[in-house]
């Protein structure tokens, strides 16, 4: 494989849970993308959890060029949420909990520190993948008010909506801005850069049936990546099997983050955005979190992000491969 001439220049935000760890392993598989850090920010899993399940996989890959930035261990408000019912009680599906992990890759700079200073390093150039809260993306923003003027592209994982298209209704709440519901808030009203939001509901349509997830992935166990992959994942597989009731949103695995991370990855992934006002309820007693999309401009607002409501699935599913797929052979 000949080098990439121009290779995406990308930071990923996370809260490394089980589809957090999908869109690394994809990030870190693929053969166009020069990985300039991972943050880490409290959400899916406690923080300390975090930096170990990032140094987990990178040492797994033995990337240990990449740095990690520890990032915020609460919202902004204090408010700590976790879900270990998804990704179990250390985040990657109890698969490394008990396991010694080398933190040797963590720099003394904090991520906000470094969000700002690689935007401005690479102004124009650097996208960030925030699949988790948006902590550590806000006060990025409020130490360095040109953050979020330096980046090229802002893509988020979060965020509920209505997805016209699928005529699925919206789940109401999305975990990571419930998580930090006023740093989502904020970042969706303040910044001046392209944001692209991949929604809850968006990548429900996006699930990987369980009958091919056996074939294409569960039963290929000949390499470490694939062996890597079920010892994370098989948590959070049984967990969407328990729901699978739900003909609408659980027909398979939905790895929220890789959908993501394909948007990320290789634009053509996205068939349909749509260019709109979009707000999130800060402090609401029960909506919380909440994100309004005035599809049809009740508000008045001109456009601040980018929702994208389409994508292809074949594409979607050839580059999710990368987590079991080694590239470098």
């Amino acid at each position: 494989m000949n080098p990439p001439t121009n290779p995406l220049k990308l930071v990923i935000d996370t809260d490394p849970g089980i589809d957090d760890c999908h869109a690394i392993m994809m990030a870190l598989s693929h053969p166009n993308v020069q990985i300039l850090g991972i943050s880490i920010v409290t959400g899916n899993t406690p923080l300390v959890n975090g930096i170990r399940n990032v140094h987990y996989l990178l040492h797994a890959f033995n990337r240990t060029d990449i740095p990690v930035f520890r990032g915020a261990d609460r919202a902004i408000d204090g408010r700590q949420k976790y879900a270990p019912h998804v990704h179990g009680e250390d985040g990657f599906g109890n698969a490394v909990g008990d396991k010694h992990i080398d933190i040797d890759l963590l720099s003394v700079e904090p991520a906000a520190v470094a969000l700002a200073r690689l935007a401005r390093e690479n102004r124009g150039e650097l996208v960030v993948a925030a699949i988790g809260p948006l902590t550590n993306i806000f006060l990025a923003h409020r130490l360095d008010p040109e953050f979020n003027r330096n980046l090229k592209t802002l893509y988020i994982m979060g965020g509920n909506c209505t997805v016209p298209k699928f005529q699925t209704l919206s789940i109401g709440i999305e975990f990571n801005f419930a998580a930090d519901p006023l740093a989502a808030s904020r970042v969706l009203e303040e910044f001046q850069t392209k944001m692209r939001i991949i929604t809850f509901e968006l990548t429900c349509m996006s699930t990987i049936p369980f009958e091919k997830l056996e074939t294409d992935f569960l039963r290929k166990k000949h390499t470490a990546r694939t062996r890597l992959f079920i010892e994370i994942s098989q948590f959070l597989i049984d967990f969407a099997k328990t729901i699978e009731n739900d003909p609408e949103l659980f027909t398979g695995l939905n790895s929220c983050d890789a959908v993501c991370m394909a948007c990320v990855l290789d634009e053509s992934v996205i068939k349909e955005v749509k260019h709109v006002y979009a707000c999130v309820e800060p402090f609401g007693a029960v909506a919380s979190g909440h994100m309004i999309s005035d599809w049809y401009g009740h508000f008045k607002r001109a456009s601040n992000v980018e929702i994208i409501t389409d994508v292809d699935k074949n594409k979607f599913e050839e580059l999710f491969r990368l987590c079991v797929e080694d590239t470098s052979i």
